[in-house]
Order: structure tokens, then sequence, then C-alpha cells
């Protein structure tokens, strides 16, 4: 049975797992899923193992038909939203907010304060830094082979803080993006960017530095 904490709405629909915790003021919406075990077939290449119990963090929101898989944190004051999808082992520090249809792949960390847009793809393993804003659509690819090799392990991503990524832009596997970074919609980021400032396009380049108060 989960484990419910005070002042908790829960709507019509929702399918809550066994063992899940939710703290108080927390708001779960229809047709919402919380603590869900990832299943895979046999021949898939991942190895998958049951995670532990989902935790929904004091006055989190749960959006409609969002997912949460087993073994995630959401943390306090973080908003999921309609139709999102949290894969398991995630830990989303506090209010983090994770817009419509996006999709949060499993073992990523969000730091406090990121915002990922709707349609966002944040790949697996991914590390976000405290404030970071991820535009609509942004996708994140792991795989460098694109499944023609073997890849048993996943080239991760990293972010840095008070960063922001573009609409539609793509980060090629492995890459790792500093603090203080603003990359323009649409953009390839394929190479590791450490220096602060703007930067845009396929091959991206950089425009300026950041001055001043755009400094964070």
């Amino acid at each position: 049975m989960e484990i419910k904490g005070k002042n908790v709405s829960i709507g019509q629909n929702v399918i809550i797992y066994p063992g899940t915790i939710i703290e108080d003021n927390v708001i779960i919406q229809d047709g919402a899923i919380i603590g869900k075990q990832p299943k895979m077939i046999a021949s898939s290449t991942l190895t998958l193992h049951e995670r532990g119990p989902a935790i929904i963090g004091e006055g989190s929101l749960i959006g409609t038909n969002a997912i949460i898989y087993a073994g995630t944190n959401i943390g306090k004051e973080t908003i999921v939203s309609d139709a999102a999808i949290v894969r398991e082992g995630c830990v989303l520090h506090e209010r983090v907010r994770v817009g419509k249809h996006a999709i949060v792949e499993f073992d990523v960390v969000l730091h406090k304060g990121v915002r990922i847009q709707a349609g966002a793809l944040i790949g697996e393993h991914t590390i976000i830094g405290e404030n970071t804003f991820i535009g609509p659509h942004v996708s994140m690819a792991l795989d460098k082979y694109m499944m023609r090799l073997p890849c048993n392990i996943l080239d991760k991503i990293t972010i840095g803080s008070n960063s922001a990524i573009g609409e539609n832009s793509s980060i090629l596997p492995g890459i790792a993006i500093g603090d203080n970074i603003i990359i323009g919609a649409g953009s390839v980021i394929s190479k590791p960017i450490n220096s602060p400032g703007i930067y845009v396009g396929n091959p991206l380049r950089k425009v300026r530095n950041l001055k001043g108060s755009e400094l964070r």
C-alpha cells in the first residue's frame, strides 16, 4: 500500500503501485501512473533490475496521464506536467519543472530549479545543474553508433548551472556543457563547451561573451 502524507489530492483513474511514498500537499491528477517498474522483452540489449519505491515530494504536482517510474525521487514543489514521463532511478531536486510530453530517461539527475520544456528528450544518465533551462523539443543522443554497433555503455551528457539550451537544439553523445552557457534555437552541440557565452548554429559558433548581470 502506498504511503500518503496529509492533504494529498488524487484524481480519477490514477494507478499508484505498492510501496510508493507520497508526502504532504501533493496533487496527482487524472490518469497518472506512479511507481511503475521497468520491463523489457528477452531480446532487449539492456539489463534491468527492480527498483525501489517512487517518492513524490511535498507540495509537488503530477499532471494528467504523467508516468513516474519506480526508484525515482521527485523533490519538493516539483511539477511533472501532463503526459510527461520520468523513467526509473531519476532524482529531481526541489522546484524542478518538467513540461508536457517531455521524456526524462532513466538515472537522470536534475538539480534545483531546472526547467524542462514541452517535448524535450533528456537522455539516460544526464546530469543538469541548478536553474538551467532546456527549451521545447531539445533532444539528447547517447548512442554514438545508432545501434549499428554494440553499445553497452551510453555516453552521458552533462550540463552545468544557469545555462539555457534553445528550442529544437540537439546535443550529441558524451558532450559536457559548462555553467552560464546559452545555446540558440536549432543548434547542434557536437563539442564540449566550457567558456561562458552565447553560441548558435551548426556548426556551433560563439557569438559573444556574457556580460555583468548576464552571469549568474
